[in-house]
């Protein structure tokens, strides 16, 4: 999946341009990948994948209401999580790093 968004985006890195994708390409390694090529992105992201926060794993077995959201920061990358299922990850640039959600 990375290698498909990377060969794909090749020609715009350096635009910071925003690119977005589902699940299926989505890592954080990607996400951090495409960030420091100069672009800026965004996906949904399972909770399988190499790299997931392990305090972010598991929400229904910590106690996660279903309109509670976590969210967990590493650079740039913001990963959102909210009820049981849903888990987003964009890459920000760092103008835009803090970031207020209202439900």
């Amino acid at each position: 999946g990375a290698k498909v968004v990377k060969g794909l985006t090749e020609d715009l890195h350096g635009t910071y341009r925003h690119v977005y994708f589902d699940n299926y390409f989505s890592s954080v390694e990607l996400l951090l990948d495409l960030f420091r090529a100069g672009l800026n992105a965004c996906g949904t992201l399972r909770t399988n994948r190499k790299g997931f926060p392990p305090q972010l794993k598991t929400p229904a077995q910590k106690g996660m209401k279903e309109r509670e959201s976590k969210t967990y920061q590493k650079g740039n990358l913001i990963l959102w999580q909210c009820g049981k299922t849903t888990s987003l990850l964009p890459s920000l640039p760092p103008i835009l790093t803090p970031l207020t959600l209202t439900r």
